[in-house]
């Protein structure tokens, strides 16, 4: 499959891309930098995370998470981007040395639609939790202030409630351009 980008695609559609339309998560996920082929060290089967096909491509391209992204996937990509940057930009943070924890990217999500035989999905709970108070800082990414789909999405809504809970999260908030 060859992936239509638009400038106004969002991370759903990338994903549909990638893993298959969602609700037909069976179908064959297009290889991208070899993530349906490299084998999961975990559990032995094949399909590992994006940023763990980065990391065995580029190792230069991923570090240990410094900030956790709290965010949508119906977003514009393009937009998502230059947020990250211009949060980067305004806080003084070098984007080169700015590792982000996406869930788009860092979760196996092989894992979480397609499990191990005898095995269950990842707890999200445990997963978002560890990480978040592994990396210890969290940005909201919100799409707008007036009608934001952020706060809609009960998700979005629990991990700010777990970054509260936890008290060890720093935790910031920025919009899209």
């Amino acid at each position: 499959r060859e992936y239509p980008f638009r400038k106004d695609g969002s991370f759903a559609e990338l994903g549909d891309f990638v893993w298959g339309p969602h609700g037909d998560r069976k179908s064959v996920p297009v290889d991208l930098l070899q993530h349906a082929t490299m084998t999961d060290p975990e559990d032995k089967i094949k399909g590992v995370s994006l940023c763990h096909a980065i990391g065995a491509n580029n190792p230069d391209h991923v570090g240990d998470a410094n900030l956790f992204i709290s965010w949508v996937w119906t977003y514009n990509i393009a937009e998502f981007i230059e947020a990250l940057y211009l949060y980067c930009c305004e806080h003084g943070e070098d984007p080169a040395k700015t590792f982000v924890w996406i869930c788009f990217f860092c979760n196996n999500q092989r894992r979480w639609l397609r499990p191990a035989p005898g095995s269950k999905p990842p707890s999200g709970v445990d997963v978002f939790g560890k990480t978040l108070t592994k990396v210890g800082r969290m940005l909201c990414v919100v799409d707008d202030f007036s009608d934001p789909r952020y706060f809609k999405r009960i998700w979005t809504v629990y991990e700010v409630f777990l970054a509260l809970l936890l008290e060890v999260i720093e935790l910031k908030i920025t919009l899209l351009p």
